[in-house]
């Protein structure tokens, strides 16, 4: 029988131990004691995040996992495409869905605060995000969104719009890009992921 495998992608400026994978992992042992947890620090670059996560679900599913993502903000683009490429389940957290239309005010360097690592934010790198755009076409039936109206960083509505008809959706007034209620909405979200098709 094929293990369930959690995947968490964090978004932009984040990393392996930001405080939603963490909680995400400390949930999964202590209630889904058969089910792994991954994640890594992925690339802050566009084209090496997308391959890094890509290279890690097809590793996990060559193992004969059975792999459900959640990704935050900018992981929740990345988690749009790869959900579509293998089919699997994917809950968004304040998903980052047309991550070119913001990239243009983040142009310039940046520090990663989860690994130090500089890198720079350039026209390139937001052509680069618009093709793979092409890639992230949702397959509504394995989706579950979550949003905060309250996000200050990225336009709930328009993501509301964009994923209206996914599987599950939760929109909570107020809240933010953190998405404080995200440890209380954790039962909700494996039940999704691991639910048997």
């Amino acid at each position: 029988m094929s293990k369930d495998t959690v995947v968490y992608i964090h978004g932009f400026l984040s990393g392996a131990k930001s405080e939603k994978a963490v909680l995400t992992e400390k949930y999964l042992k202590e209630n889904c004691p058969g089910a792994d947890f991954f994640t890594e620090n992925f690339p802050n670059t566009p084209k090496e995040a997308y391959d890094a996560v890509d290279a890690l679900i097809g590793r996990l599913i060559a193992e004969d996992r059975r792999v459900a993502l959640i990704g935050s903000s900018m992981g929740g683009f990345y988690s749009i495409c790869m959900s579509r490429k293998y089919n699997v389940r994917a809950a968004l957290i304040n998903p980052c869905v047309f991550p070119w239309k913001l990239m243009p005010a983040m142009l310039g360097p940046h520090v990663n605060p989860y690994t130090g690592v500089k890198f720079e934010v350039t026209e390139e790198y937001i052509e680069t995000v618009k093709k793979l755009g092409e890639l992230a076409e949702p397959r509504p039936e394995k989706l579950a969104l979550y949003l905060c109206r309250g996000d200050e960083v990225l336009n709930a509505a328009e993501s509301a719009a964009y994923l209206s008809n996914a599987a599950l959706v939760h929109i909570e007034d107020g809240g933010n890009h953190r998405f404080p209620s995200f440890a209380a909405c954790l039962p909700e979200i494996i039940s999704f992921l691991l639910k048997k098709e």
